[in-house]
């Protein structure tokens, strides 16, 4: 004889009902920066091929980490100057990008 589940059960291979969107989630609009001002948009880096095989040249010339070299390459590609992150040495330059660690005194 099978057994009857309470109704407060639930089955666990039905998969979980959505959650439901918080209105906070959406306070920045799409390709917005945070705390940025109207104007200021950001675009993120695709990640394709090209960006996975000069990660890997970067990090075997530089003797970096394979994911910090993802990082480094993408922020590389997008043009930018500075690099925010307490995981790599202060003050490394990669071409024009400069390494800075915003915990440092």
């Amino acid at each position: 004889m099978a057994r009857s589940r309470s109704p407060r059960q639930r089955r666990t291979d039905q998969p979980s009902p959505p959650r439901p969107v918080d209105p906070k989630d959406q306070a920045v609009p799409r390709n917005r920066a945070p705390g940025s001002g109207e104007d200021a948009e950001w675009d993120p880096v695709r990640t394709d091929p090209l960006l996975i095989v000069l990660a890997g040249k970067l990090e075997e010339d530089h003797t970096i980490a394979f994911y910090d070299a993802l990082i480094v390459e993408a922020a590389l590609r997008s043009g930018a100057t500075k690099l925010l992150t307490e995981d790599m040495q202060h003050g490394r330059h990669f071409g024009n990008l400069v390494i800075e660690n915003p915990f440092r005194p």
